[in-house]
C-alpha cells in the first residue's frame, strides 16, 4: 500500500461503487486524496498533535509510519 497508494485509493473507490471519473483521474483528485490521508499530514494537523481521546493523548495512536515498525527489536 505505502509503495503504490494512487492503486489502491482507485481499488478502494471502485469498491465501495463510486469509481473516480476520467476527469476527476485527470484533475489530481486522486494524488489529493492521497496527499491528504497520508501520515505525514494527519500527524500534523492540531487535534492529531494536542487532543486526547479518553485518557490517552492523540499522538499516542502513531507510529513511525514505517514498513515493519511493529515489530519488537
Amino acid at each position: 500500500m505505502k509503495e503504490n497508494t494512487i492503486s489502491h485509493v482507485k481499488s478502494l473507490a471502485e469498491f465501495l461503487e463510486y469509481p473516480f471519473s476520467v476527469e476527476e483521474e485527470s484533475d489530481g483528485v486522486i494524488e489529493e486524496i492521497s496527499r491528504f490521508c497520508s501520515f505525514e499530514n494527519l500527524k500534523e494537523l492540531e487535534p492529531n498533535k494536542t487532543g486526547r481521546f479518553l485518557w490517552v493523548e492523540n499522538k499516542t495512536f502513531f507510529r513511525k509510519a514505517l514498513v515493519g515498525d511493529w515489530i519488537s527489536a
